[in-house]
């Protein structure tokens, strides 16, 4: 309920809850940087996606997709564009969470992103590689 009523400077207070143990309250705060278009987040946002494991159905899990639908959204983009921005991420985590996140979404544009996740194949961190690397196996 509160989320509703949240605007752009609560932003940065919705944030640090991004990081709570309990998963309830980082999904409120997902839906709150969300709401208030807090960019900054992204950061959290991506070590969200990051913590999913591998039973798709798991809590974990739908709140990584949660993260991931959040960080397109903050993008300001649409389509192929609103997780693509984020492969060029001076962030490896962010980058990285990225190519996560276009494994996790229904229909996040990975063939139009297609040579951007190719490009992440001779990316420094390994694990930048890695989740390209899946992420071009999985479309």
């Amino acid at each position: 309920m509160l989320i509703a009523i949240a605007r752009p400077e609560h932003g940065p207070e919705l944030a640090s809850y991004l990081g709570d143990p309990e998963r309830s309250v980082q999904r409120v705060a997902i839906d709150g940087v969300k709401r208030t278009g807090y960019a900054a987040a992204v950061p959290a946002l991506a070590a969200l996606v990051l913590g999913r494991d591998s039973k798709p159905s798991s809590a974990k899990s739908r709140l990584a997709t949660a993260a991931a639908t959040a960080m397109k959204v903050l993008s300001g983009r649409r389509g192929a564009a609103a997780l693509a921005g984020y492969l060029s991420s001076d962030d490896p985590r962010v980058r990285e969470a990225a190519c996560v996140a276009f494994t996790l979404l229904t229909n996040p544009g990975t063939k139009q992103a297609r040579p951007l996740l190719e490009r992440l194949l001779g990316d420094g961190d390994p694990r930048v590689v890695r989740a390209a690397r899946r992420a071009l196996a999985t479309r």
